[in-house]
């Protein structure tokens, strides 16, 4: 479980990259268009700075996830009435 939530992290993480370059691209090639289509493509802004907040909680349960399952050591509880052979 502790490679599948590393692997998911650096899909995630290949995701922000290209997801940053593509909301640094866009000033440079919306003054190559038309104003409506200009305003049209800079209006995925907020849309591109909201999938990067999710990127970044996703990251963060991640993390706290692939610490969990790294673990050297396995808690176990056990439950029971007094008397019924849980210490055996």
């Amino acid at each position: 479980m502790a490679e599948r939530a590393n692997r998911a992290a650096e899909n995630l993480n290949t995701i922000e990259t290209h997801l940053r370059a593509f909301k640094e691209f866009i000033p440079a090639y919306t003054r190559q268009l038309d104003p409506s289509t200009a305003s049209n493509v800079r209006a995925l802004l907020p849309d591109v700075e909201e999938l990067l907040a999710s990127i970044a909680d996703e990251k963060a349960k991640l993390a706290l996830l692939s610490a969990r399952f790294m673990r050297p050591t396995l808690n176990i509880g056990v439950t029971g009435r007094a008397g019924m052979g849980k210490s055996t």
